[in-house]
């Protein structure tokens, strides 16, 4: 089975288990309120996302102060919802229990070419978010070259997940035949670290404040950079990463409020793009994420990793960036013909935001 197929039949099989949830309706955020001018919204804009205040989603929470204007605007309550995979939290929005959800770009892609109408309206970063790490006994015979791991086991979450698919781009890049490979489906990104400690697997690709952990556990090493765009163009593609979706509906009830919360992702963009410096970024996020994240000393080593995927974004795609994330899924050129899957990538609002927004 494809990695395609697998990831497929799992979220297509979410679709149809929400989807008589989707028509009736949940009672979280469905009550509209007005402000008593044409602006309108639920009474609760609630946002599914993948892990609780992850850095690689820095933009969305130094996006706070947007947030909180909006809240006022709107009369409304904007939380973050989170999950521990992109899914799950997909599937909130799928179900109605969230407005919109911060996701991979496949995932809710997947759903798109079911015949969905789902849109992805605003980028976070580009590139995979992840890296390459291995096991520390293999740093110095084995280095960068990946083409020396064909004997060894490939970790994963789950077949057909973006670590798997990753995985596998980076593996045949160098050469090495997929299906001839050792490959472990861990279940978790939990179970990175003691799995490679172990040496139940030897080379997972994981995210960065993961593998930082692992390095500094000293349990692997990093082989190779897949957050930053210019460095894993050459190996997966100029791949888009994590974004906002919703669905279509929600976008034509609420207009305006859709266009204010991409107006905050890329005031949120502009902030981090201006921190490069670790210090000084830390200091620019807010407290709900330093509550959560309070080893400044932990961001710093994390920082020059993921900085370059929100400096190659304002927030759009291109369209060489969409077909390389159609191959990296292993999407077909019938899976992109479909009419919601050419919908799917919507840059109207974030382009003008991008236009809009202060520098």
């Amino acid at each position: 089975m494809s990695p395609l197929t697998a990831r497929s039949r799992r979220l297509m099989a979410a679709v149809a288990a929400v989807a008589v949830l989707a028509t009736a309706g949940c009672a979280s955020g469905k009550d509209s309120k007005s402000t008593g001018s044409a602006a309108k919204a639920p009474a609760s804009l609630v946002i599914s996302s993948s892990g609780n205040y992850l850095t690689s989603f820095a933009p969305l929470w130094a996006a706070e102060p947007d947030f909180k204007a909006i809240e006022t605007k709107y009369n409304t309550k904007v939380s973050f919802e989170p999950f521990n995979k992109g899914s799950d939290a997909f599937t909130a929005l799928l179900g109605g229990s969230a407005q919109i959800c911060n996701c991979g770009a496949t995932t809710g892609l997947t759903a798109a070419i079911a015949g969905k109408e789902v849109r992805y309206i605003g980028n976070i970063f580009k590139g995979t978010g992840q890296v390459v790490v291995a096991a520390k006994k293999y740093e110095a015979s084995h280095g960068s070259d990946v083409a020396k791991f064909a004997n060894a086991t490939f970790g994963f979450t789950s077949p057909g997940s973006g670590s798997q698919v990753a995985a596998q781009k980076v593996a045949e890049h160098f050469g090495l035949n997929w299906g001839a490979t050792k490959q472990l489906a861990l279940g978790s990104t939990t179970a990175y670290s003691p799995a490679l400690a172990a040496g139940r697997v030897d080379i997972v690709v994981m995210e960065v404040p993961t593998a930082i952990k692992a390095v500094e556990e000293g349990v692997g090493y990093i082989v190779a950079d897949l957050s930053d765009p210019a460095k894993a163009a050459p190996l997966i593609g100029n791949i888009i990463g994590a974004g906002l979706v919703t669905t279509k509906k929600f976008m034509d009830e609420y207009p305006e409020l859709t266009q204010d919360v991409i107006n905050a992702l890329a005031s949120g963009i502009n902030r981090v793009k201006k921190t490069q410096d670790p210090a000084a970024a830390y200091a620019a996020l807010p407290d709900a994420y330093k509550k959560v994240n309070p080893d400044e000393k932990v961001f710093a080593k994390q920082w020059p990793y993921i900085y370059p995927s929100f400096a190659a974004t304002d927030g759009t795609v291109d369209d060489k960036e969409i077909a390389d994330t159609f191959n990296l899924g292993g999407f077909s050129a019938q899976d992109a013909s479909g009419a919601q899957a050419k919908a799917y990538f919507d840059n109207t609002l974030a382009k003008r935001a991008a236009e809009t927004a202060h520098k």
